[in-house]
């Protein structure tokens, strides 16, 4: 609910809907903690299932934050979103273009992570690599983790995490 949080901040009218009932419990202990009430707008969170859910109104703006490769069908959210949106209403889909991560691109979040684990900002301790085959090593760990969107002790979140990719 971070983004939904952050829209009704800037003053906008946001449902938040979400699949997880814990995690909608979560967003709104954390939306009723919010301080920063000045141009608040107006939050609430709906547990659902997008393609089930049947809200009596429509959207100006309908937001896919890192979910739309979820569904089995994308299609079938993107005419479900169509039914909802007002006319002249925008969508936004942020998704992961995990196939167009390229060596270099790995490189570099890497080094990141290795100045983060040297400030303690990275969550996990990290061992600095000793020469160039040990951050090629690294550099190959982080490009695998980011294609498959999952470290490498994680299950992946959903049997539909790596089925869609940038092109579509």
């Amino acid at each position: 609910g971070h983004l939904a949080l952050e829209f009704a901040r800037a003053g906008l009218e946001v449902t938040g809907l979400e699949l997880s009932e814990k995690c909608v419990e979560i967003a709104r202990r954390y939306a009723n903690e919010n301080p920063y009430t000045d141009g608040y707008g107006s939050l609430s969170y709906v547990q659902g299932d997008f393609l089930d859910w049947e809200p009596c109104r429509t959207f100006d703006t309908i937001c896919f934050f890192g979910t739309l490769h979820h569904f089995k069908k994308p299609a079938m959210a993107l005419e479900k979103v169509d039914s909802l949106l007002a006319k002249n209403g925008r969508l936004i889909v942020v998704e992961p273009a995990r196939d167009d991560l390229t060596a270099k691109d790995a490189l570099i979040i890497a080094l990141i992570r290795q100045l983060l684990a040297l400030q303690n900002g990275w969550f996990e301790k990290l061992v600095p690599p000793r020469n160039a085959s040990e951050l090629e090593s690294y550099t190959t760990e982080c490009l695998r983790e980011y294609k498959e969107a999952r470290d490498k002790t994680e299950a992946t979140q959903s049997p539909r995490d790596n089925s869609t990719y940038s092109r579509q």
